[in-house]
């Protein structure tokens, strides 16, 4: 019996006038089999290991065909990655016209390379199927390697968005969409782009992404170029958390809101002491501890939103501790100054200081007054 194989898929090609009373083998396990498993054969390849295919020839003999999972037979359609795995797999396949569908089934979070493989051997580049992934992947002889056309992640996407090329882009449902490479809106778009509902857009953490002139770069982060604007009535809503929960390594120009202050805070690196401060208002904290003197703060305004705030430097100064007030002169320019008839709290005249009060003055019981050596306290 004389049989020879094609190139591509390795079915039987009995030479006329041979294999006589063998023609149903040769039909079933050297063509019909090989057809039904590049058609609509699944390889389930459970390894974690690299794979190498080959083209195995169709045969009577039916030894060739080599059941799934992890069969090094080239032919199959579908090439279902499961299990676990620790580090990224080498699918190595025959340089030869063939299409596979790939779905990155793993765990561990590691990609798949379908590449192709000569004599030597000698490998390809190939293409990377991220973990989670499913696409299609076809050996290109213009590229001399397997080339990605279809997939459930978006790599790269270039042209106007409209129902002319893929409908209105409307994204709906609890479903995510993953870049894992560069993504790029470019012309005009004729309907509106919309990513809603429960719908997660994760970046890569390299690559970027272009619309309407505004750059994105990876690790995660939305950068837009040029000024953004935000139509609707609606609002924004800004990551939330407590103090704790503030980034560790925070960056210039972060904004959040902080659900234990009830305020919103940017952190600034160019404060006198890098931090997190309040955002539209500065927090309000009630001191009375401090010892030594500050300086009191003035609106530009005596009602609304204080835009613009002054401090009063040395000619003004307040100390929290005592609720004593210093200043140059104090000018009265209703003709009244005006001192309560009772000391409440002790206190002491210091050095190079004197004191008038208009009487009687009534001290609590408790309570003293002490004068430093060659000072005055006058009662009118």
């Amino acid at each position: 019996m004389t049989i020879n194989y094609t190139t591509l898929l390795g079915l039987a090609l009995p030479v006329t006038g041979t294999e006589s009373g063998t023609w149903g083998d040769d039909v079933s396990l050297g063509i019909t089999d090989y057809i039904d498993i590049a058609v609509a054969g699944t390889n389930n390849i459970t390894n974690d290991l690299d794979i190498t295919f080959s083209i195995t020839n169709g045969s009577s003999a039916g030894s060739n065909i080599v059941a799934s999972p992890n069969s090094t037979t080239a032919q199959y359609m579908q090439l279902l990655c499961t299990g676990a795995r620790t580090a990224i797999r080498n699918i190595n396949c025959p340089e030869s016209s063939k299409m596979y569908v790939v779905n990155n089934s793993t765990s561990g979070g590691y990609s798949v390379v379908i590449r192709g493989y000569s004599a030597g051997p000698t490998y390809t580049t190939g293409v990377t199927v991220v973990n989670g992934e499913k696409c299609i992947v076809f050996w290109s002889s213009v590229a001399s390697d397997f080339i990605k056309i279809s997939s459930s992640v978006i790599n790269s996407f270039t042209g106007i968005l409209s129902s002319a090329n893929g409908g209105t882009g409307v994204n709906n449902g609890s479903s995510t969409i993953t870049i894992g490479g560069n993504l790029t809106f470019s012309g005009a778009y004729t309907t509106a782009f919309t990513v809603s509902g429960n719908t997660s857009l994760t970046l890569p953490a390299s690559g970027t992404v272009t619309a309407l002139g505004n750059t994105t770069t990876g690790s995660g982060a939305i950068v837009l170029a040029t000024n953004p604007t935000f139509a609707g009535t609606g609002a924004i809503t800004l990551p939330s958390g407590t103090t704790g929960q503030e980034p560790g390594s925070p960056v210039e120009g972060m904004i959040r809101y902080n659900s234990t202050t009830k305020q919103f805070e940017g952190y600034s690196e160019v404060a006198s002491v890098p931090g997190w401060y309040s955002v539209g208002g500065s927090s309000i904290n009630n001191d009375t501890s401090t010892a030594t003197p500050v300086y009191p703060l003035f609106a530009h305004a005596t009602s609304g939103t204080a835009q613009i705030v002054y401090t009063s430097s040395t000619q003004y100064e307040f100390t929290p501790s005592t609720g004593e007030l210093r200043a140059p002169e104090v000018i009265s320019t209703n003709g009244f100054m005006i001192n309560g008839t009772t000391v409440s709290t002790s206190y002491t005249i210091a050095s190079n200081n004197n004191a008038f009060s208009v009487g009687p003055i009534t001290l609590n019981s408790g309570v003293t007054v002490t004068v430093s050596s060659g000072q005055r306290w006058v009662t009118i």
